[in-house]
């Protein structure tokens, strides 16, 4: 996998050429998931490099299964992973947690706290899992992670279920403005703001209506001064 990314880097013109096919350039880039990528080997901030000098705008999003918060030194090292990308990628960064809805009762209801997580609170409990260990070693290294997370205190994350459309928007609208996607576009008029279907079809109605009457109006009264003008002569 390292070796194609190098690669595909080393043969940079050929992705700018079929990324140059489309029109409508709103892509969606599925990354690989090993973290290696995001850390230590430069070859991701390199590609991000050269979508900056294409002239993209982009954004990160960084999904976190939701089975990483059921344990406390999981759930810490899945936020490190979080961090480590945020800080290598220097990207407007958006963090997901998915499958919220697979979560059993008690953290589906703690989704919120999970989702702005108590750095303080989750080094309580791998301290306290971690007296169990013997080990020194491991205790001043959960310690080290757990005092590291609370000095950036950076990493918070969105739920995301696919069965949730909410969900959804939310993240699409959190994507589409850190890249500013459809800032060029006109405003829409304070009236049509937060209609539905339904009502925005009504709208749409009503307004070709009350045109149609203006029109039938106006064509009245040029007839009217039309007849008028007949009778004078």
């Amino acid at each position: 996998l390292i070796f194609c990314l190098e690669y595909l880097i080393e043969n940079i013109q050929w992705l700018e050429k079929k990324i140059g096919e489309y029109e409508d350039d709103y892509l969606i880039i599925d990354c690989p998931g090993q973290i290696e990528l995001y850390t230590h080997i430069p070859v991701m901030k390199q590609l991000v490099y050269y979508f900056d000098k294409w002239h993209y705008r982009m954004c990160c999003v960084y999904l976190l299964d939701s089975v990483f918060v059921t344990d406390s030194t999981k759930f810490a090292s899945g936020i490190l992973c979080c961090l480590s990308g945020m800080i290598q990628l220097e990207l407007p960064h958006i963090n997901v947690l998915t499958k919220i809805d697979l979560l059993d009762k008690k953290d589906a209801t703690n989704v919120s706290k999970l989702c702005d997580p108590d750095l303080q609170l989750l080094q309580n409990k791998m301290e306290n899992e971690s007296k169990e260990d013997d080990n020194d070693k491991h205790k001043l290294l959960t310690s080290s992670i757990a005092q590291l997370l609370k000095s950036y205190n950076m990493v918070s994350f969105l739920p995301y279920s696919k069965n949730d459309i909410d969900s959804v928007e939310m993240v699409l609208a959190h994507v589409d403005h850190a890249i500013q996607y459809g800032e060029d576009k006109e405003p829409l008029e304070p009236s049509k703001w937060n209609k539905d279907a339904d009502d925005q079809q009504e709208f749409s109605y009503n307004q070709q209506k009350e045109m149609l009457e203006t029109i039938q109006e106006t064509e009245q009264k040029v007839n009217q001064q039309y007849t008028d003008i007949t009778d004078i002569d």
